[in-house]
């Protein structure tokens, strides 16, 4: 089509006879590999985002991120090829980050949640908790952080819980969690490169 792949793309019909006449259809899709962006209040030593991270802004593009990763898998289906950005910050939680089973990808071409080189914390603040997690992944082929885009993870009674599929976490830093760093009870799953502390 030409149309570069996002997920905001939207049609309105206008009648030629009658410009009073219109509708417009909800939002929908164009492509694979589709990019989505968090970031926090702060541009400083960004990698990703050319602006600061807003509550309201629709996390599509570099200029529109938004603060919550939580926000990107409420509003979109995540599909296979597709890689939510964090860029470099401090992202405390007030509840803990999950990737439902909807949200996911396939054994060649994994849904990608990778952080910064510059540092991407996040720290759920609550390691007493036992029901706390900082990431929960339920979709199949979910990857957490990457050899180039690094995530820190702390502050939960679990770090990482994996319960889908081929789940992957790699080149993450998990530390601080009241039980354990990573908690596997899905099949297939891969913890490489991480640092538990």
């Amino acid at each position: 089509t030409g149309m570069p792949p996002g997920p905001v793309y939207r049609i309105r019909l206008v009648c030629n006879e009658d410009a009073n006449a219109a509708v417009t259809g909800s939002l929908f899709r164009v492509g694979s590999n589709v990019s989505f962006y968090v970031n926090d209040a702060s541009t400083e030593d960004d990698v990703y985002c050319t602006d600061a991270g807003t509550s309201v802004a629709d996390g599509a593009s570099p200029a529109s991120p938004n603060t919550s990763v939580q926000y990107i898998l409420d509003t979109y289906v995540l599909q296979p090829g597709d890689t939510i950005w964090v860029d470099t910050g401090y992202y405390p939680l007030a509840a803990d980050i999950i990737a439902g089973p909807l949200d996911g990808g396939d054994a060649d071409n994994p849904v990608r949640i990778a952080g910064s080189p510059n540092g991407a914390v996040f720290d759920r603040n609550a390691p007493d908790t036992t029901t706390s997690r900082v990431l929960v992944i339920k979709g199949d082929y979910v990857r957490v952080g990457d050899y180039l885009g690094p995530l820190q993870v702390t502050g939960g009674y679990f770090g990482i819980s994996m319960e889908g599929v081929g789940g992957e976490a790699r080149n993450c830093t998990i530390q601080g969690c009241g039980d354990r760093g990573v908690s596997l009870a899905g099949a297939e799953n891969t913890i490489a490169d991480c640092t538990v502390r």
